[in-house]
């Protein structure tokens, strides 16, 4: 968070140097410009629906190139700074993007020794260290397990997934040799496209669903999926595990 506020700093700083020299953009059409940018970014990430997001970023790039071939002098700077601004402020890091009960659960890390594996319609779960970087330093994850396969995920990933702030989770062993399986996924069904190679083998489960995908060629089935209470108490129980 302090990494990302330096840069946000820095951005507007660069944005002002840039856009405020005599003969450019005025003090009020530069804050007013930079505000629309901080906007219009933070509507892109807010709105769930895919195709109204592709229109807000339509209408950035359009925006963006309307106000660069206007005569005001880098009238462009100030708005493409904002938008980047607002993306960064959309980052699971900062505060205001985490529910009362996250903020609770981070000021009070449950003991790692008093989780409890967790399992239900076929698929088990078990906290299990996964690798960071690639000078062997490792943090606590998760271990899923169904049948034939076995794939660790980061803690911060199924965190997204259980709060609804992302879609998919996918497992750390996907470029390990050593691993058997591949890549897998832990996905929500009604975040993947019906045409993609994950979303064909999850036509016809309930939009809530959480399904672990192994990606192959031919696509299998799901090796489980968990609809109901098993999907909230998953859910709830991932959601118990302190983040890294």
């Amino acid at each position: 968070m302090i990494f990302t506020g330096v840069l946000i700093a820095v951005v507007l700083v660069l944005s002002a140097v840039a856009a405020l020299r005599p003969g450019a953009v005025p003090l009020w059409a530069f804050l007013g410009l930079t505000g629309a940018g901080v906007a219009v970014a933070l509507a892109v990430y807010v709105v769930r629906n895919g195709w109204v997001r592709v229109l807000l970023l339509v209408g950035v790039v359009g925006v963006a190139s309307a106000l660069n071939a206007s005569s005001m002098l880098g009238a462009s700077i100030p708005f493409v700074a904002g938008a980047f601004v607002g993306a960064l402020l959309s980052r699971d890091e900062w505060p205001w993007r985490r529910s009362p009960e996250e903020r609770s659960r981070e000021s009070r890390p449950r003991p790692l020794a008093s989780i409890r594996p967790w399992s239900g319609s076929g698929l088990s779960a078990t906290l299990a260290d996964v690798p960071v970087g690639r000078r062997g330093a490792t943090e606590t994850g998760v271990l899923l397990v169904a049948g034939d396969v076995a794939q660790r995920f980061r803690v911060d990933e199924l965190h997204a997934l259980a709060t609804g702030r992302g879609g998919m989770a996918e497992s750390v062993d996907a470029d390990r040799p050593e691993v058997p399986g591949g890549t897998v996924c832990l996905v929500r069904v009604d975040t993947a496209s019906a045409d993609s190679i994950v979303g064909e083998v999850l036509v016809g489960l309930p939009g809530d669903a959480l399904a672990l995908v192994p990606v192959r060629d031919p696509m299998p089935r799901p090796a489980a999926v968990l609809t109901g209470a098993d999907a909230a108490s998953f859910r709830a129980w991932a959601l118990t595990i302190p983040a890294p």
